[in-house]
């Protein structure tokens, strides 16, 4: 039976999904995927996100992929009216809207510009030349992979990830092809296939002395400003960033002095009462930040998060709160550091445009394997405090 390995979470098994059909793509060469899953800056000025553009020779399409288990996609899931707005301001002369479950009647009958070529593509239109190329594993970019219980191996590569234990379980019995496994073990199992040019650029990368610091470090071999192993390291880190003001960080860390420990709601509840007044999205943002700037901690209780203050944490809140202590954390922090590094070193403009090109540039060697998340929103973010504290 041929598998294809997806993450057991709703919102990532959709990510998988668009990675799965344009990989489907790039294989039959039938299009040149121009994009993977990214934000494009529109002719128009205006941020789109779209799931990948495909490219052939008479033609462009934006690429819109929905992954529901139990229904068709449906108008309101996706929105073609942004969609088509979206695929015009790309200069794309079409939109391939591609479902696992099909599409309802409305969407199916909604009225598109008669300039653009639209397509309705379901899973069951592909599965069969899909599975075709599939041995026995393969992970959503169709890479084919050897599975034991305690390790990975990538059949083009050879290169090898090892584990304590992992069975794969079935998605659905709609859908057999399909198994999960946890979020984080998929991310690598797809990652698997570069992991030599990570050992590659670390076995050749040169020793650096650095004035500033007065330390050498190893500057591995690459084909960017960033290693693999940096892109990847930035991935993972800014996964969890939502773009907050200081200020609100700043309150939120107040709160959560106050509330020693807590629920979002109870932080939420003391913002309140000093002035704020945030929503849950925005403190859980917050208190995400806080986590990942090693200043608060996060544990999960019965299904919820509880938050409270690190050591570091309680610092920089015990006499009043130390803003040059936050600027002093903040410049440790690798997305910040990789911002001003872009900004002092590579001469990039600080204005949003640019940083995103900047690191959608770094990250080309490595795609579909590393993907930029330096999106307008966290770049926005990450920009805004660069302005505050340099």
């Amino acid at each position: 039976m041929t598998h294809i390995v997806f993450p057991t979470s709703a919102s990532n098994q959709g990510h998988a999904f668009e990675d799965l059909i344009l990989s489907h793509y790039h294989r039959t060469q039938q299009y040149t995927v121009r994009e993977w899953s990214t934000y494009l800056h529109g002719a128009s000025g205006t941020w789109w996100q779209c799931d990948g553009i495909l490219e052939d020779d008479q033609a462009r399409y934006l690429v819109e992929a929905k992954f529901f288990r139990d229904r068709p996609a449906d108008v309101r899931d996706i929105d073609p009216a942004r969609r088509q707005a979206a695929a015009q301001d790309l200069a794309c002369t079409g939109i391939v809207y591609v479902s696992l479950h099909g599409f309802t009647p409305n969407m199916l009958a909604w009225p598109h510009s008669d300039t653009l070529d639209i397509h309705f593509i379901t899973w069951a239109d592909l599965r069969t030349e899909v599975l075709s190329s599939v041995p026995t594993y393969a992970s959503a970019l169709l890479d084919p992979f050897d599975l034991t219980s305690t390790q990975a191996t990538a059949l083009c590569t050879g290169g090898t990830v090892h584990f304590d234990s992992l069975i794969p379980l079935p998605l659905s019995s709609q859908f057999p092809e399909f198994v999960t496994v946890p979020d984080t073990m998929e991310q690598w199992l797809r990652r698997t296939p570069l992991l030599p040019v990570q050992m590659t650029q670390i076995s050749n990368g040169k020793f650096w002395y650095a004035t500033s610091t007065g330390k050498v470090t190893l500057i591995a071999h690459r084909a960017s400003d960033l290693s693999l192993q940096e892109a990847w390291h930035l991935q993972d880190t800014l996964a969890g960033y939502a773009s907050r003001v200081y200020k609100a960080v700043r309150a939120t860390a107040e709160a959560l002095a106050l509330v020693k420990e807590g629920l979002i709601k109870d932080v939420k509840d003391a913002l309140h009462n000093i002035g704020w007044t945030t929503g849950d999205a925005g403190v859980r943002d917050s208190l995400n930040f806080l986590v990942q700037l090693g200043m608060a901690r996060k544990r999960i209780d019965q299904r919820k998060a509880r938050y409270t203050l690190s050591p570091l944490g309680h610092a920089y809140t015990a006499s009043g709160l130390n803003d040059a202590l936050f600027a002093d954390i903040l410049k440790e922090w690798a997305p910040y550091r990789a911002l001003s590094h872009a900004i002092a070193m590579r001469n990039v403009p600080t204005t949003l445009p640019n940083i995103v090109a900047y690191f959608k540039q770094q990250y080309q060697p490595y795609e579909p394997y590393a993907r930029s998340l330096f999106n307008p929103n966290k770049a926005e973010g990450l920009l805004t405090l660069f302005k505050q504290f340099g």
